[in-house]
């Protein structure tokens, strides 16, 4: 019993706490800092860090969590880029685009909000 306890507890500071001590969050999604707002409203990042070590940052906060699934998305070899999907039930967010230009060698991140469904009319 206390082994599950332990695991209980375990999982739920991985889901709440991000991996490091510099992140934030955005629209519910774990990204590291430090970022700079392309379109903040939007979910627009550019990250001042090399594209490994962000790639890095992201599998360590997410590769533990049941629902998520980071994959390449790139057949380009011009652009490096990763996805991070978000299929839990009850999220904020849908998706993380990571990517890298590599002719300007700017890495940027892109939060995917969850649209919210349209309501069903009701018949009067």
């Amino acid at each position: 019993m206390r082994h599950l306890i332990v695991a209980a507890l375990a999982a739920y500071l991985v889901t709440v706490e991000p991996a490091s001590a510099e992140a934030r969050r955005v629209f519910g999604a774990i990204l590291p800092d430090p970022l700079d707002p392309i379109n903040e409203i939007e979910g627009r990042f550019s990250v001042p860090r090399p594209f490994k070590r962000v790639l890095k940052d992201l599998r360590r906060t997410y590769s533990s969590i049941p629902g998520i699934i980071i994959r390449r998305i790139t057949t380009s070899p011009q652009v490096r880029a990763y996805y991070v999907e978000n299929t839990r039930r009850g999220r904020s967010w849908d998706g993380i685009n990571l990517y890298e230009d590599l002719g300007s060698k700017r890495v940027y991140l892109t939060v995917l909000r969850v649209e919210p469904k349209p309501q069903p009319r009701r018949k009067e």
